[in-house]
């Protein structure tokens, strides 16, 4: 779900402009209108056209290192963590509220698993 502040960039070109590099902030959204922000200025673009032409970009935290482990996380839905060579992922359902200790916590259990195998 797109919320104020993520970040999406333009992966088809609409009509004559063509922004495909350039990453923009959602900032207002309304039933039919995207507002965003970029370097270029404030713009707005249809929801349907959104849908067509745009693309969510993930933002992801730097690692931040606790004890042995690293994690990095995107703060709405992925938690990434790192040990002894070892990497794991979880993902938040769609229904639930994101939830670092909880993704942290599968990621440990997922990379236990891997170990044991």
């Amino acid at each position: 779900m797109l919320k104020v502040g993520n970040k999406f960039k333009i992966v088809k070109s609409i009509g004559v402009f063509d922004f495909k590099n350039e990453v923009f902030t959602v900032c207002n959204i309304t039933e039919d209108c995207i507002s965003f922000t970029s370097e270029l200025g404030i713009g707005c673009i249809s929801t349907d056209d959104f849908d067509k032409h745009c693309e969510r970009v993930k933002v992801w935290t730097p690692w931040i290192s606790i004890g042995i482990l690293s994690y990095k996380t995107d703060n709405e839905k992925y938690v990434k963590i790192k040990s002894g060579g070892y990497t794991t992922k979880a993902s938040c359902h769609p229904c639930d509220e994101f939830d670092l200790e909880t993704g942290i916590r599968i990621c440990v259990e997922k990379m236990i698993t891997k170990l044991i195998n």
